[in-house]
């Protein structure tokens, strides 16, 4: 397992500024845009911007509750703000811990949706106090960032086809990420334990594996669908969770405290609202139209980590996210007959 991984993409730019992109008048004409986790924190700032932008942005709710609040919270923006096209926002509900609602968020979707531009599979989970399986069996940790991310993006992956050929431009996938993936050296353990109980659960420790394997699928993913003309990348927005964020739900407070300890020693925090123009660089800044399979900090393209780098591993963990979530899906299937 010492292979380096190919690199995919074309060489990227030099990248603009933060300031150089903020000034920029960008258009994205209501281009169709999924935005995961949309609630509260990054996605909330995101959710805010490619709509200030004339995006079509549709985001994920985990109750209709919620979604109802972040609608009216959206559109209060755009009343303040008083941008010079505004798009369009709706939400859908979805809820990662469940393949189940995966599958019926995708089929809701392509009923009402011809196509899609760009999915932002920003939703995530940490820090949770215990060892915890879903529904499906798996550590919720791993489904909610990695089975059920990897699921949704396969299931919509017809419909950004669609958009490749309706806007006659590349479409984008993006995996929200962190720098905590540099954390992990042990490959044996992503391999081998990744779906069982450890012996010693560590809220940090589980987080940090399920980015890194983010990442590797990741890359895998660019490699399978870089003929197709979708582009996939993964962003670090720099420490842009907040304490308040849906992120820390379950979260005991000295894990949180944890976390923030680490994103302040390696002055990692950003607003969410400033970390937002990060993602917009990849989704819409026309120097990153072909750039795949790279991993970004803030606006630059950066190496993910050593273990990132090895082409089989990320060959062996798309193969073991597919077997694990067609598993379960047929499990299912066979206790309903």
């Amino acid at each position: 397992m010492g292979n380096t991984l190919r690199r995919i993409g074309k060489n990227p730019p030099q990248s603009i500024s933060l300031r150089q992109l903020m000034s920029k008048e960008i258009d994205l004409e209501r281009r169709k845009y999924i935005v995961t986790g949309c609630s509260s924190g990054y996605g909330l700032a995101l959710t805010k911007l490619l709509t200030s932008l004339n995006g079509h942005v549709i985001g994920t709710v985990r109750t209709m509750e919620k979604g109802k609040l972040t609608f009216d919270t959206v559109y209060e923006h755009l009343e303040k703000t008083q941008p010079k096209k505004p798009g369009l926002f709706e939400t859908m509900e979805l809820e990662l811990t469940s393949l189940d609602s995966v599958r019926n968020f995708s089929q809701e979707y392509t009923a009402k949706h011809s196509n899609l531009h760009a999915l932002v599979n920003n939703a995530g989970i940490g820090l949770l106090p215990e060892f915890k399986k879903t529904q499906d069996g798996f550590e919720e940790t791993y489904q909610v960032n990695l089975l059920s991310p990897y699921y949704l993006t396969a299931q919509l992956v017809p419909l950004l086809k669609r958009g490749v050929r309706d806007y006659n431009q590349a479409s984008k996938i993006l995996f929200i990420s962190s720098k905590i993936h540099h954390y992990p050296r042990d490959e044996n353990f992503l391999l081998e334990k990744l779906w069982n109980e450890p012996k010693e659960y560590q809220p940090n420790k589980q987080y940090a594996y399920s980015k890194l394997a983010s990442i590797l699928v990741m890359l895998e993913m660019a490699e399978r669908l870089e003929s197709s003309n979708i582009m996939v990348n993964a962003l670090d927005p720099v420490g842009s969770l907040s304490l308040n964020t849906n992120f820390h739900r379950y979260s005991e407070e000295d894990a949180k405290q944890n976390l923030m300890s680490f994103l302040r020693r390696f002055k990692q925090i950003t607003s969410p609202d400033k970390a937002a123009y990060y993602a917009l660089n990849i989704l819409a800044n026309p120097d990153y139209e072909d750039t795949t399979g790279e991993y970004f900090t803030r606006m630059n393209v950066r190496l993910p980590s050593r273990l990132a780098n090895n082409e089989d591993l990320c060959i062996d963990m798309l193969d073991q996210t597919e077997y694990c979530i067609y598993t379960a899906l047929k499990n299912k299937q066979q206790q309903n007959h």
